[in-house]
């Protein structure tokens, strides 16, 4: 019977493991459709927004200074910008609005699936870090 629970438990982390990076990667996708988007175009505003790029896509010839590399244009910074401010150019085309609703859809999924996670292995921590 232990050993049933114990294989059910793995079981169980390794699907929510599967779904928490599947998730994750389509978010980070859509993060690159989004920026990419703005790129090709409204240059002006790629340029104000400090010259962002995806967490795999990098516009190809394009120099920035590391402030902006790693502070404005940093995926990370874009990603949480993204994902709880709507600009105004977004809400102008149905294209960019797909996106950035695609961004934040999966980043919701994602989190369940870091929470489910958590709830997953911390009783298991728990069980092999009492005293019998």
């Amino acid at each position: 019977m232990d050993t049933l629970l114990s294989l059910t438990g793995c079981s169980l982390m390794i699907i929510s493991l599967g779904f928490v990076a599947t998730f994750w990667f389509r978010a980070m996708f859509a993060l690159d459709k989004l920026v990419k988007y703005e790129y090709e175009n409204l240059p002006e505003q790629w340029e104000k927004d400090g010259q962002p790029h995806g967490m795999f896509w990098r516009p190809k010839g394009k120099k920035t200074n590391l402030f902006n590399r790693f502070i404005r244009g940093n995926p990370g910074f874009v990603f949480f910008r993204f994902v709880f401010t709507t600009p105004n150019w977004v809400k102008e085309s149905s294209e960019p609005t797909s996106y950035i609703k695609q961004l934040r859809k999966f980043t919701l999924f994602w989190n369940i699936g870091v929470i489910t996670l958590f709830f997953l292995i911390f009783p298991a921590i728990l069980m092999v870090f009492t005293p019998q």
